[in-house]
């Protein structure tokens, strides 16, 4: 399964497959800080790298913290 994850230690929107995931968040001194905001079943990298570009780009952009905090707090499953 493909995720699409914030990670606080890069303060970013990550992307990869779950193992990457597990591994990243057991080496972070701040794991409870990992969100896991989309899950793909079936999907191509292309679609998920749209997203992390755009996600990214309101977070450094500072706008839209709200809608990001809301996606942060909730799982969505795009399968």
């Amino acid at each position: 399964m493909h995720l699409i994850w914030y990670n606080p230690d890069t303060s970013s929107y990550e992307q990869g497959e779950e193992e990457e995931y597990l591994k990243t968040k057991a080496a972070s001194f701040n794991s409870e800080g990992f969100n896991v905001l989309y899950e793909f079943s079936k999907t191509t990298m292309h679609i998920a790298e749209k997203i992390i570009k755009s996600l990214n780009l309101v977070r450094e952009t500072n706008q839209g913290n709200d809608v990001l905090n809301q996606i942060e707090n909730q799982q969505i499953d795009l399968q």
